[in-house]
């Protein structure tokens, strides 16, 4: 797990935190994992190991890593429909096309389709109109996102940030998915990728589509290390 480290340590330099502190190491005799408690005088003892929610193991030793991002419950609440997965080719597979159409021809949508026709925020585009702009810093305005709100909103908790706009112009007039909002889907820290001088809109989304969303990344670590893997 020495590269799966190296490449936490370099998301925690991004989302604000450093620091690895080791809570257990592997014993050999006993083939398992022990805590470390140390007192001033009788040195250290071993104990079973409480796993922590997130962390690396490396060299026989297990670290344990803050977490990146707010923890989220989705339990209750309103039902909200699932936004596709941003992927690589949302800049090279042509202009989005209405949904019924792309089944119609045996794919199923992506992104930039559900985008741009799904959304209201997209509609006005599409009809001329200039959509409802953006109002506060950590909320995007509610009637931009139709059936998609709740996940949205989940989202801005998440990130601490709010979404940025979905759709643009794009060279026909008719709207394409931004950059910037694909960016924020894949809980990036604004400009993370759109901020890199030299990259064209199809590099961008293609670098954003090839991404881990950091969060599940944590996510999936905590998990393993659950289970003690």
């Amino acid at each position: 797990m020495r590269g799966t480290g190296l490449e936490f340590e370099a998301l925690a330099l991004e989302f604000g935190s450093t620091s690895l502190k080791q809570f257990a190491s592997y014993d050999r005799e006993s083939s398992s994992w022990k805590t470390s408690l140390t007192s001033g005088r009788a040195g250290s003892k071993s104990s079973s190991v409480t796993w922590s929610r997130s962390g690396i193991a490396r060299g026989g030793c297990a670290f344990e890593l803050p977490q990146l991002t707010p923890l989220t419950s989705v339990t209750g609440g309103s039902v909200s429909r699932p936004l596709k997965t941003p992927t690589s080719n949302l800049g090279s597979n042509g202009g989005a096309r209405p949904p019924a159409e792309r089944r119609a021809g045996g794919h199923g949508p992506n992104l930039d389709d559900e985008a741009c026709y799904l959304l209201p925020y997209s509609e006005a585009i599409r009809e001329g109109r200039e959509p409802e702009p953006a109002v506060g810093d950590l909320t995007s305005p509610a009637h931009w996102w139709g059936e998609y709100l709740p996940a949205i909103r989940q989202w801005e908790v998440v990130t601490g940030r709010a979404a940025p706009p979905p759709t643009e112009a794009g060279r026909k007039g008719g709207p394409r998915v931004t950059v910037e909002w694909v960016e924020w889907l894949m809980g990036l820290p604004l400009g993370y990728v759109t901020a890199i001088p030299g990259l064209t809109r199809g590099q961008q989304l293609q670098i954003l589509g090839n991404g881990v969303v950091p969060q599940q990344a944590s996510a999936a670590f905590a998990a393993l290390l659950n289970l003690g893997v």
